[in-house]
């Protein structure tokens, strides 16, 4: 998936499929690019700075889901302070990373957000601190019209929402990410069905203003499944197609298919059994 500046990338989801982890990870690939918590700080190569505005969830939360997927350390090990020594040390180099790391990565968490506050926290961050080169939106189906006291009908909002927050990024002509959640599934054994614009039909705008629109696919036992399926379903900037990716949700991680070079074969084999380890775990 390319992203582009003014490109507004939209990540569809059921209720705890995975859309905050999917945008998550989506931050951190922008934010970190080839580096990694030990590269030397000579060594740092390209990055961009981001900022996350946390709608649903406290910044304690988000920043502690961030330095798990940055640190792949147990989310849950690191909030109750269980480490082991080894652990330690490398959350430790997470947290000299983040300190070092010339690009920056803001968490605002601010409930009842409109675009145009969108706007104007970014315009206090870039005459303050930086200059951001991605923004991501947790989430959009709670996010607030600019005119918080219209009473549009809620599939009329959600795309004018889109169409505000998409505006924001075109103006700054940078890249940005939010999430949907999405209307009820069929009941269906074809999972085929499921997958597609009708999910979204609660509001066509939102496909309308959006760049890209990606699909988390849920089924059937979703929770032990090790791998996360993502359908491409708009790209304007490319084809679509479905992207695999396996879980690691235990560290907020989402890691790339194995594939075997000498056969361009994905790999399906050897996985670990996440089963157990992921009942429950924050998404």
């Amino acid at each position: 998936v390319t992203l582009k500046g003014g490109d507004l990338l939209i990540i569809g989801g059921e209720t705890g499929a995975g859309k905050s982890t999917v945008m998550t990870n989506f931050v951190k690939q922008m934010w970190m690019q080839e580096n990694t918590i030990n590269t030397p700080v000579e060594s740092f190569k390209k990055g961009y700075s981001c900022v996350i505005f946390s709608i649903e969830m406290p910044y304690d939360n988000y920043f502690t889901k961030m330095l798990a997927c940055i640190s792949g350390i147990d989310y849950r090990r690191i909030e109750q302070a269980t480490l082991s020594k080894d652990e330690m040390t490398q959350i430790k180099q997470a947290l000299e990373f983040i300190n070092h790391y010339p690009c920056q990565l803001e968490i605002v968490d601010i409930p009842n957000l409109s675009a145009a506050e969108v706007e104007a926290i970014l315009d206090t961050i870039e005459e303050t601190k930086f200059t951001p080169d991605f923004v991501c939106v947790d989430y959009i189906g709670i996010m607030d019209l600019n005119d918080k006291s219209s009473n549009e009908a809620d599939w009329l909002k959600q795309g004018e929402i889109t169409r505000q927050l998409r505006t924001v990024l075109r103006k700054r002509n940078i890249p940005g990410i939010s999430g949907v959640q999405l209307n009820r599934k069929k009941d269906t054994k074809n999972a085929e069905e499921n997958i597609g614009v009708q999910r979204v039909s609660r509001s066509m705008g939102i496909l309308t203003h959006c760049t890209t629109f990606l699909q988390i696919e849920t089924r059937m036992n979703e929770d032990r499944c090790p791998d996360m399926r993502l359908h491409i379903v708009k790209n304007r900037n490319g084809g679509k197609g479905m992207i695999t990716m396996i879980k690691k949700l235990n560290c907020s991680q989402l890691v790339d298919m194995p594939v075997n070079n000498e056969t361009n074969e994905i790999e399906f084999g050897d996985y670990d059994d996440i089963s157990e380890q992921s009942e429950g775990l924050f998404l």
